[in-house]
């Protein structure tokens, strides 16, 4: 047994974080046809953007809305596969399948996913995974920059048509903007919030956890570090804890990033003020 320790250690992590797939949203339960779930007439016109004018399945697609699930994956490389120019014409090149180019910023500015042989380093700028929007309530920023701080951001940025044109960028990423109606564009936020799960909410089981410790930057601002570590010269972390939380989970839902940058803490669980109990 400890000459297979890693081997055991490696099976028990991947049999719980099996258990970590949160399949119990309101549309989940809708395409289900559990009784007494819907949509309202705005998420309903949402999921119709969702799967069309607004183009989002063409790379949030499948059960895991991500391309880059291990079920849509299906091989490294896509040949031909259809990216724009500046010019506005077609044009034909290799990429990895699940990750794009969406224009958040300029050509060549961020490497994107690392050169392989066989695929040119310049159809690689720019192009990140494509992450699943379940729960995508909880997880900004958005983008692999953190560009975009709400939802609200993220569907003006697809509808706008993108920050930044330049030759890699994807084909569903439209020069002249999406034309969504501000109906549009606030029906589809209302889609998106239909994929949070209660249970990830509320930290219900299997999505409780122990007391954790987190860090939370270094006190002082943007001129001047108030806790130097004195033995590196860097900044020491704040630690902040996230009490411990039961299979029943809280009262109190998740807070969102948000509403953590506009300081609504009341009735939202973990407001990163608690300090850590924990002794390093």
């Amino acid at each position: 047994m400890e000459y297979n320790f890693s081997l055991f250690w490696g099976l028990a992590i991947q049999k719980y974080e099996a258990l970590l797939v949160s399949d119990n949203s309101l549309l989940d339960r809708v395409l289900a046809g559990v009784p007494g779930a819907t949509l309202t007439p705005a998420q309903q016109l949402g999921l119709n953007v969702f799967t069309g004018k607004g183009n989002c399945i063409k790379c949030h697609s499948g059960a895991e809305l991500t391309s880059a699930s291990v079920s849509n994956v299906g091989g490294i490389i896509t040949a031909a596969e259809t990216v724009r120019n500046t010019t506005g014409i077609p044009s034909s090149t290799m990429h990895f399948k699940g990750f794009f180019n969406i224009g958040v910023r300029p050509d060549g500015e961020d490497a994107g996913r690392v050169t392989t042989a066989g695929v040119s380093a310049a159809n690689q700028n720019n192009t990140f995974k494509v992450p699943g929007l379940r729960t995508a309530e909880w997880t900004g920023p958005y983008f692999h920059n953190g560009d975009s701080a709400t939802l609200d951001q993220v569907v003006e940025f697809y509808d706008r048509g993108g920050n930044f044109d330049n030759p890699g960028v994807d084909v569903n990423i439209a020069f002249a903007g999406l034309g969504l109606t501000a109906a549009e564009d606030d029906a589809l936020v209302e889609f998106l919030l239909t994929l949070s799960d209660d249970r990830v909410r509320f930290e219900r089981g299997p999505f409780d956890h122990p007391q954790l410790c987190v860090p939370n930057g270094s006190p002082g601002n943007q001129s001047q570090l108030n806790g130097i570590n004195p033995v590196t010269g860097t900044g020491r972390d704040t630690m902040v804890e996230l009490p411990a939380v039961g299979a029943a989970g809280t009262t109190l839902r998740l807070q969102t990033f948000a509403e953590l940058l506009k300081g609504q803490k009341t009735g939202k669980a973990h407001t990163m003020d608690q300090p850590c109990t924990i002794t390093f």
